[in-house]
């Protein structure tokens, strides 16, 4: 705590220090809009509002999930699933389609989901589903490749399961697919869920401690979720109250 007598000695030199910087060339801004990356953040927003119940993290949530939809989303149509691309910036996006971009708004919009339960966040999360599974899938040995089959000039495709500064795509795949089909019966997404588990199952005997995020859907998956049903008004606060 500054004493009030030194606080103008102190800001007269914090407004010296600050024209002075004011000349120096400016670091680059990384000003790019990832899907992975706003997926983690639409998950860590949802969780706060469950758990605070704040208001402004489910607001931040929402224009996050909005901006990605509007921008990043082309959604499906009779005939196509709908496609994710990874980048946005300076009004456009690319035509990168990854994994693990998937992988992480599925995970943020089944958080959101769930903390609203509202109908609109789990259509989304089943129409990404569906459209991880197949653009990322391997049915026959199991596990999620990192990019899709018709990614141009690929030299090889891998299926990551190292949980480095990011959860890996298979690790956080998996667990979103087991949540999302305990929400909406579906044995098909557990499946592959639990294919994937095999898949790494060596990995996860051997050295657990590089695959953290895949031990979550292992213990998601060894268990059987407990449903409770509340019924009541929607709007009534009783009930809101209840649903907390």
């Amino acid at each position: 705590e500054v004493p009030e007598a030194d606080r103008p000695i102190l800001e007269a030199a914090l407004a010296q220090l600050r024209e002075v910087r004011a000349t120096r060339v400016r670091p680059h801004q990384d000003d790019k809009v990832l899907a992975s990356w706003n997926g983690m953040m639409l998950g860590a927003c949802a969780r706060a509002f469950a758990i605070l119940g704040d208001d402004e993290f489910l607001t931040m949530a929402e224009r996050n999930l909005a901006f990605l939809q509007e921008h990043l989303w082309v959604p499906p149509t009779p005939e196509t699933r709908g496609t994710l691309y990874h980048r946005w910036r300076d009004g456009e996006h690319d035509r990168v389609q990854l994994l693990d971009a998937y992988a992480h708004l599925l995970a943020g919009t089944v958080d959101l989901y769930e903390a609203t339960l509202d109908p609109n966040h789990l259509t989304f999360a089943v129409q990404l589903a569906e459209a991880l599974i197949e653009r990322f899938y391997d049915t026959a040995g199991g596990g999620f490749w990192q990019s899709g089959a018709d990614t141009p000039h690929l030299l090889m495709r891998v299926k990551e399961d190292y949980d480095g500064a990011e959860p890996s795509g298979n690790a956080v795949a998996s667990l979103a697919l087991l949540r999302l089909s305990s929400l909406c019966a579906r044995p098909d997404w557990r499946e592959a869920a639990e294919k994937t588990l095999r898949l790494f199952a060596q990995k996860l005997h051997q050295t657990p401690q590089v695959v953290p995020f895949l031990l979550c859907a292992l213990d998601f998956a060894l268990q059987e979720p407990k449903r409770v049903v509340v019924v009541g008004d929607w709007l009534c606060g009783s009930t809101r109250a209840l649903l907390s």
